[in-house]
């Protein structure tokens, strides 16, 4: 069983519960090393969380089933290649972003955002409200508009799969200061692998940053 963890998927523990069996439960926000304190769950825009998971997993499927180990070792090389290939796009693309403002609507893009280089500097109280899909606060949805106005932002990232009129307000107010505006989702779209999403994620990244 392959687990988010960190509080995103607690239906996880509620179906283990009511099973019968003992199954290995590989949880990726363990697997990170992550402090609990403050966690972003959502590790899949990490990396290097993913490729640690993946060998997590090509370990356990060689001990559960040892004749078919050299597979499993090998489809987990052929992977690592490929977040290897991510990694180097991620550097690329820290180039040009390193140390430049982003607006994020929601925490869901972070962990690739930062690693990046870029600076987050929306309120934490602002982007917890609309993950929380709670009202933000008219103070702080002032302040997060301010951030246009100041020229410091160099991209909006705005998670497609949470819009709501306080989004859109941020959306328009980025939009008429001229900030370049990137969608993220929180799912895999239809049709993508993993590394092509993130891929296409850091293409248009660097697309509205201006990279080379």
């Amino acid at each position: 069983v392959i687990a988010n963890g960190g509080g995103y998927d607690p239906f996880i523990d509620t179906l283990l519960d009511s099973g019968n069996g003992d199954p290995v439960v590989l949880d990726a926000v363990d697997v990170s090393g992550l402090a609990p304190e403050g966690l972003n769950e959502h590790v899949w825009y990490d990396v290097q969380v993913v490729a640690a998971l993946a060998g997590e997993l090509s370990a356990e499927l060689a001990e559960l089933d040892p004749a078919n180990a050299a597979t499993y070792q090998a489809n987990y090389e052929s992977l690592a290649a490929d977040l290897a290939g991510l990694q180097k796009s991620i550097d690329e693309v820290g180039a040009t972003a390193d140390g430049q403002g982003v607006v994020i609507t929601e925490p869901v893009p972070v962990y690739l955002l930062t690693e990046v280089g870029l600076v987050v500097e929306t309120p934490d109280e602002f982007s917890e409200a609309v993950e929380e899909g709670a009202d933000v606060a008219p103070r702080v949805l002032q302040e997060t508009l301010d951030l246009f106005g100041d020229g410091d932002i160099a991209v909006l990232a705005y998670n497609t799969q949470a819009s709501d009129a306080t989004t859109e307000q941020v959306l328009a107010a980025a939009q008429d200061a001229g900030v370049p505006v990137v969608d993220f989702t929180e799912t895999l779209p239809e049709g993508l692998s993993y590394v092509e999403w993130q891929q296409d994620n850091l293409d248009r990244l660097a697309e509205a940053l201006g990279a080379p």
